[in-house]
């Protein structure tokens, strides 16, 4: 009997699970911009309590120059978190524009500085190359800006022994056609 009863529960709950998932509509699944920012706040809220304290994203499509057009100088993306100890973790990888021999990158951030909607973010390269040239244990710098629901930048990757803390002004910001989170 109790044999019985377990293939009964084996049958009926894929046919439950089934029955959900014909049941949905095919409704629009775009988040309208209030959505977007109920999940960017319940995310942040959530991430709170495992020790979080700051998050910063990145990603999609690199810079929009006029020299190379939207999104023509490859990608760009990163995530890191600062914990409530002060320590930050993250990853960071630039597929730098593919003329003159290509590149691209992929580093470990180790720092994080935010104001407002303002990030700057620095680690190690751990693996990569510039037109030919190896840059695995140079450090590098990035800025990134969270404008809401558009318009929001990123900077270039700068190989420089400069800290994020140091918040360097001149970093130039482009536009980007993916998306930055920062909070």
């Amino acid at each position: 009997m109790k044999s019985s009863k377990i293939l009964t529960r084996l049958i009926l709950l894929p046919l439950g699970v089934f029955a959900t998932l014909i049941s949905c509509t095919n409704e629009s699944l775009t988040p309208s911009p209030d959505a977007r920012q109920q999940d960017k706040n319940a995310t942040a809220m959530a991430s709170r309590r495992v020790g979080i304290v700051h998050h910063v994203s990145a990603g999609g499509p690199d810079i929009d120059t006029p020299n190379y057009g939207p999104g023509a100088d490859a990608n760009y993306s990163l995530v890191a978190n600062m914990m409530a100890d002060g320590s930050v973790n993250g990853q960071y990888s630039d597929r730098s524009s593919q003329e003159n021999g290509g590149g691209g990158f992929h580093a470990t951030i180790d720092c994080m500085t935010i104001v407002d909607n303002v990030a700057w973010l620095s680690g190690v390269i751990t693996s990569g190359n510039s037109g030919g040239t190896d840059l695995t244990g140079r450090r590098v710098l990035t800025k990134v800006v969270d404008n809401g629901n558009k318009d929001d930048q990123i900077s270039f990757s700068y190989f420089s022994n400069t800290l994020c803390s140091a918040k360097p002004s001149s970093m130039a910001l482009f536009p980007t056609r993916g998306q930055v989170t920062v909070w």
